[in-house]
């Protein structure tokens, strides 16, 4: 998997994270707050977005061969 640009952390209204075409990422700095377990799941979302950067089949089979239960995951962060 490539490495990203840069990593940053910022305020973000609508988004855990990001990840930008140039492979800078941001996370959400209200992810600190989060279990580890879904600060992992947003870094390795948004990780995968260098290799995939839509929200493809291929995208999608990438993060579950790394985190198997990814919508639980999405589920809880989004509750």
């Amino acid at each position: 998997m490539p490495a990203p640009g840069a990593v940053s952390v910022r305020r973000m209204k609508r988004r855990w994270g990001t990840c930008h075409s140039s492979g800078a990422i941001w996370l959400n700095s209200e992810l600190v707050k989060k279990d580890p377990e879904l600060i992992d799941y947003v870094i390795i979302h948004e990780l995968c977005h260098l290799v995939h950067h839509n929200h493809s089949k291929e995208y999608y089979a990438l993060l579950g061969t790394i985190i198997p239960n990814f919508r639980e995951l999405r589920k809880r962060l989004q509750a």
